[in-house]
């Protein structure tokens, strides 16, 4: 049996495509054969005869481990992503270890395409790097579960930070979506509002899970069984859909035509979906902090400035646990496949707001 195409990549120090592709052409030559479940193997009859057997050659050198940690993370030129914030956490913790990093940005600098994770992570594994930390907030756990399945990780410490929980073998650090739905509605229902309404215009993984979380608020409350009210707007995937503001306006518009008049408190599943709410809100005579109360989530650097109360991801705490966990996968220690934190209220203005009687 063959090791895996990843294994042989690193080896030869290719692409992944280019084992594929050589693969491929000695399948076709019946040198080797491809079992699906279980791999790929040097076939034991071929029938097409070979004129000359090839001298056997000497193995390739193995890759020289250098001891850098690799980060693999997706961000601009701006310093407030997440993945950024959470980058300098994990390098500062790194570096008061001793620990000498090399980084893979899969944004690209001219475009809007991101690398594929599967080939950020080779290309460091191609350098030689000791460890590997994985960075990928932007994305749907979904997405990232199909990306990185048939990923042979086992010869490699390699931690994820994302948002939500993985079911993959592989150690990951998240926040967790249902905890922080629940804070949003219990610190609404502390400042009595009975009323509460979820902006939520586009569907994903960490969304479904707080809403289940600000259901099981509503429900502990005594609230009625069809608390929290749901504007659900196009309902089109996270992933594909583009300005989260301007998505967030078309859906608080629709529900304003729709005879929607925003009272009691509001949760919106990101901080840009509120921004669009306050927009277009406040183009009616309507404004957060005085006419209702609104929550949202992420802490966008925008928050501040709008007074909006948000519930903020522990981005810093998840950088210093990842190097953490990676500095123990180094020695061989063995580390819990997961690590579930929690993301901190920030209240602010927009909830600052006693409920009408």
């Amino acid at each position: 049996m063959l090791p895996s195409r990843r294994d042989l990549a690193r080896e030869y120090q290719v692409s992944s495509v280019t084992v594929g592709r050589a693969i491929e052409a000695l399948v076709a030559d019946d040198l080797l054969r491809a079992d699906n479940r279980r791999g790929t193997f040097v076939s034991s009859r071929p029938s097409r005869g070979i004129s000359e057997t090839p001298p056997p050659q000497a193995p390739p050198a193995p890759v020289r481990r250098t001891g850098r940690i690799g980060i693999v993370a997706a961000y601009g030129a701006g310093p407030f992503s997440q993945d950024a914030l959470v980058m300098h956490a994990l390098e500062q913790a790194l570096s008061e270890n001793g620990q000498v990093t090399s980084v893979c940005n899969r944004a690209g600098l001219y475009d809007h395409a991101l690398l594929p994770l599967t080939e950020a992570i080779d290309c460091l594994l191609r350098e030689g790097v000791a460890a590997v930390a994985v960075i990928c907030l932007d994305m749907d756990r979904v997405v990232i579960e199909a990306e990185l399945a048939s990923l042979n990780l086992h010869h490699t410490p390699v931690v994820l930070i994302v948002a939500g929980e993985l079911h993959l073998p592989i150690p990951h650090i998240f926040y967790d979506s249902w905890i922080g739905g629940y804070q949003a509605a219990k610190h609404l229902l502390d400042k009595g509002h009975k009323e509460i309404t979820v902006l939520a215009p586009f569907t994903a993984s960490w969304v479904t899970e707080r809403l289940s979380g600000i259901r099981q608020a509503c429900h502990g409350a005594g609230l009625s069984p069809r608390a929290p009210r749901i504007l659900s707007g196009s309902q089109q995937p996270w992933d594909y859909q583009g300005d989260s503001v301007v998505t967030g306006t078309e859906a608080a518009v629709s529900a304003f035509d729709s005879g929607w008049v925003p009272t009691g408190g509001i949760i919106c599943v990101s901080d840009q979906v509120a921004f669009g709410l306050m927009g277009a809100a406040s183009a009616r005579g309507w404004d957060a902090g005085k006419d209702f109360a609104l929550i949202g989530f992420d802490d966008d650097p925008t928050a501040r400035a709008c007074g909006l109360t948000t519930l903020r991801p522990p981005l810093e705490a998840m950088g210093r646990e990842a190097a953490r966990l990676l500095l123990e996968g180094m020695t061989g220690e063995h580390s819990s496949h997961q690590l579930r934190l929690r993301a901190h209220l920030i209240p602010r203005m927009t909830t600052d707001l006693a409920p009408s009687v």
